[in-house]
């Protein structure tokens, strides 16, 4: 029987090596002698249950059970309480296979992460799940979970927001640059700050007090206290170690665009 503490492991190490992408190359073996080890969301996730990396999405519906993991939820627009160690299949809404490019799988790492490797990021990285699922079109969600697994039950919840308030951040500076407000935060930026690559649009924040209680008044000015909701984020990027010997990701805004911020991930970003 599989086990998942093992099987997340196993996507760690992947991410570590690192691994790439590839859909084409996908058993690990740099078959095109590119230099690269490189696998596809579902040889990935075979490799680390155990099982024959020629699965893909759609036939590991079958292999799963096959191995004790049960199906315990399979919707479009459906809620779920995920659990560590689940594995989900995405699939095209209309319920037609999820070959290929059609469809994606991950294992959970907590009711709002999950591990996977995807052509977005060019590799194996643990991502927020909603916010994944929400940018992809909302896809029909097929969730299996090992038998004898803590509440292996179907719920009536998505994967939870994360419990807590958001981070409260402070407007450093502000100024109109590029044809929009835009918002300066040395939380955020510790070094080297350049407003083109690193403000934030006033758009995309909502002014709070100290606290973290949304005010009525949403004009921001200097020193007012700010959240980032992740309503207000398209997609986030790989990211690097880079100035400063800080790691930044690149994260995409629905008005502002891309920006570099000093953040470990989206949950970073969002709860501190």
């Amino acid at each position: 029987m599989a086990d998942i503490e093992s099987s997340i492991k196993i996507m760690n190490d992947l991410k570590a090596i690192p691994a790439y992408y590839d859909m084409g190359d996908r058993y690990g073996n740099d078959a095109d002698r590119d230099g690269r080890i490189e696998y596809d969301c579902s040889s990935a996730v075979s490799k680390a249950l155990g099982l024959s990396l020629t699965n893909t999405t759609e036939s590991l519906k079958t292999a799963l059970p096959s191995i004790g993991y049960n199906l315990i939820h399979d919707a479009v627009d459906g809620t779920f309480d995920a659990k560590r160690g689940d594995v989900v299949i995405w699939g095209p809404r209309d319920g037609s296979g999820s070959w290929g490019a059609f469809g994606h799988v991950m294992i959970m790492t907590d009711a709002n992460s999950m591990i996977h490797c995807n052509s977005g990021n060019d590799g194996v990285t643990i991502d927020n799940y909603n916010l994944w699922w929400v940018y992809n079109d909302k896809p029909r969600e097929s969730v299996y979970r090992l038998s004898g697994s803590p509440d292996n039950t179907v719920n009536e919840s998505k994967p939870a927001q994360p419990s807590g308030k958001n981070k409260v951040y402070q407007v450093d500076d502000l100024q109109y640059v590029n044809g929009i407000w835009q918002v300066r935060c040395n939380d955020l930026v510790p070094v080297e700050f350049d407003w083109t690559d690193n403000g934030i649009a006033c758009a995309d924040i909502t002014l709070t007090d100290k606290n973290g209680n949304t005010l009525a008044n949403q004009t921001t000015q200097k020193g007012s206290h700010f959240i980032i909701e992740e309503s207000s984020i398209s997609s986030i990027g790989k990211g690097a170690y880079g100035s400063g010997s800080y790691y930044w990701i690149p994260v995409q805004f629905k008005t502002g665009g891309r920006v570099w911020l000093s953040t470990w991930d989206v949950q970073h970003l969002i709860r501190g």
